[in-house]
């Protein structure tokens, strides 16, 4: 696939798709409110996510707010966010002398509007994501007197600037507690009551793999925690943004995925499963985020358990230090069980599962105060093997 579709294409599609959404005349004739103050689309131009494009979804929300004159900016995204200089804030002039001037100028403006957003291209290594929402902040409030809808068209995986949700275990992480480390290190994006719309959040172009859908979930209500603790108002579009990514020459780091391996297992052998991996919890719960992942990566456990009647495992939960010690031993027990139902769930006799909660006393506590990663390395559910065994 070529670097960008010729415009005049991707403007015919967009204009039906903008034609579809209401009268051609005036403004009152529009079937969907315009953006309140300024529109600024914030989309990614990086390696790692699918090309700069407007889905159709969004045309009738151009389309009024070209027709209510509102200013619309464009911020594109890469590891050096800047305002795209052909919309930064740009009110488009209509003739409203008669309906047809009004909708050629409607359809042209929009045509540029599309123009601007397939155009960009990414001129630096990396995507700073929280730099960028920064950037439409500022040009939302000064280009629109103080309301703005910010519509962001990007994976929101940054891998520079305050938040680098590539960096092992961040995207996994407790979305409060991002939020809480961005808020005591002064880095929250300022979003002021302003309307935020999160399109296509975890939706990535290769050379990232795909994110299993419950990591694809998390980091949507990763960023809509931290924007709400910003003061933003903020909904989530769960389609899909998909296709090939940007032919260039500079890189973003990827999200490392845990590999569902089997390993050799013997007595004796002791497996950790931390929150990273596909036995990751919902926070504050005992909820598995991803049952089909878990039972996979438990599928060689219990087909060793099942291989003879004397084996055994030991399952230890583990937590975070976080609230008092009771409610963490409480917390990693539930866990464990729930890991110990999963292996009843695949045909391992329950009698030979002894379940322990230990909380965040154990060997090999990771420091963890204020630490949202860290903290996932210390939830945790240890299995440890016994009983006739091969050799590893």
């Amino acid at each position: 696939m070529s670097r960008l579709v010729p415009v005049a294409l991707a403007a015919t599609a967009l204009t039906a798709a903008l034609a579809a959404c209401g009268g051609p005349a005036v403004p009152t004739g529009v079937d969907c409110a315009p953006a309140e103050g300024a529109l600024v689309l914030v989309v990614g131009a990086h390696a790692n996510a699918p090309l700069p494009d407007i889905p159709a979804s969004l045309g009738c929300l151009i389309r009024s707010s070209i027709a209510a004159h509102r200013p619309i900016g464009v911020v594109g995204v890469d590891g050096t966010p800047e305002v795209d200089p052909r919309l930064a804030g740009k009110v488009f002039s209509l003739r409203t002398g008669n309906s047809a001037a009004l909708t050629q100028d409607i359809n042209a403006a929009a045509g540029s509007v599309v123009s601007a957003v397939r155009g960009l291209h990414p001129d630096s290594d990396g995507a700073d994501v929280v730099s960028a929402l920064g950037i439409a902040h500022d040009l939302a409030v000064s280009a629109g007197g103080g309301h703005a809808t910010v519509v962001v068209l990007d994976p929101m995986l940054p891998d520079s600037g305050p938040l680098k949700l590539t960096e092992p275990g961040w995207a996994g992480a407790d979305p409060t507690e991002v939020a809480d480390h961005l808020e005591r290190s002064g880095q929250l994006p300022r979003a002021d009551g302003l309307s935020y719309e999160l399109v296509g959040v975890g939706y990535t172009a290769a050379p990232q793999q795909p994110l299993p859908a419950a990591m694809r979930d998390n980091v949507s209500a990763i960023w809509t925690e931290v924007l709400r603790r910003g003061g933003a108002i903020v909904t989530v579009d769960p389609a899909p943004r998909q296709g090939d990514g940007p032919i260039t020459p500079f890189t973003t780091r990827t999200v490392p995925l845990a590999e569902i391996a089997q390993p050799s297992l013997c007595a004796g052998r002791r497996l950790v499963f931390d929150n990273a991996s596909a036995l990751g919890f919902v926070a504050d719960s005992a909820e598995l985020r991803d049952p089909t992942g878990a039972a996979a990566a438990l599928a060689g456990v219990a087909d060793w358990l099942r291989g003879d009647a004397g084996r055994r495992a030991d399952l230890v939960g583990t937590t975070a230090r976080v609230g008092d010690s009771a409610g963490q031993v409480a917390l990693s027990r539930r866990r464990a069980e729930a890991v110990a139902q999963a292996l009843v769930g695949l045909g391992v006799a329950a009698g030979r599962l002894h379940v322990e909660g230990v909380g965040s006393d154990f060997d090999g506590y990771v420091p963890d105060a204020g630490d949202p990663a860290a903290r996932q390395l210390n939830r945790t559910v240890r299995l440890t093997l016994s009983g006739p065994s091969t050799s590893c």
